[in-house]
This record gives structure tokens, sequence and C-alpha cells, in this order.
């Protein structure tokens, strides 16, 4: 099992329909790559709805990867959906050290 610690600034109510659908995605696809690749025990999530622009933040303590790495469908789809609301979408990751994905919204 994967323990998942979650802070906000804000609430999702605060963002337009679309930016939410995205952040939802993002999160959810995130939360997935952790659970099926990381071998983390443990993911923080950050959701800074209060921040301009946005910024969500998913880390993990797994296995990482060497960057750059192309990523699965997974990460491709997630930076799709990023450019999709004028957003963009960071993926940070050390071999050994861990994953994290940030997404930040339009300015």
């Amino acid at each position: 099992s994967i323990r998942v610690e979650i802070s906000s600034n804000g609430t999702e109510n605060m963002l337009p329909g679309p930016q939410r659908e995205v952040v939802y995605q993002v999160v959810r696809e995130a939360l997935t790559n952790v659970r099926r690749h990381s071998g983390s025990s443990i993911c923080r999530v950050r959701l800074a709805f209060a921040a301009r622009p946005f910024l969500i933040e998913v880390a993990d303590e797994g296995r990482g990867f060497k960057s750059p790495s192309p990523g699965g469908y997974g990460l491709v789809g997630m930076r799709e959906r990023a450019a999709g609301i004028g957003g963009r979408l960071e993926v940070v990751s050390t071999p050994g050290r861990g994953t994290t994905v940030f997404l930040f919204g339009p300015n």
C-alpha cells in the first residue's frame, strides 16, 4: 500500500471547469504511475489552487528514472492535457531518489 499525504491551498472550485478536469486527470495518472512504477510507500500531493498560476505537485520517494526519458503514453497524455489549458507539465526524476510531477496552470 501507498500512503498519500495531501496538502491544499484553496479549493478546486477556484478553477474553471476545464482546468479542474485537467487537474483531476493529471493527479489520477501521476498516482497511477506511483503505484505501478515507483516502488515507493509514500506519495505527497500538493494542491496550490490559490497560487497564480495554480500549481499541482505529485512526488514520490521511489525508483526514479534517468532523464531525459521519453515517458510512456501516460506522461504524453498529461503533457497534452496541460497544454490544452495553456499550462505546462514538468517531470523531475533522479534514479533511486524518486519522481515529482509538476502541473503549472496557465499564466
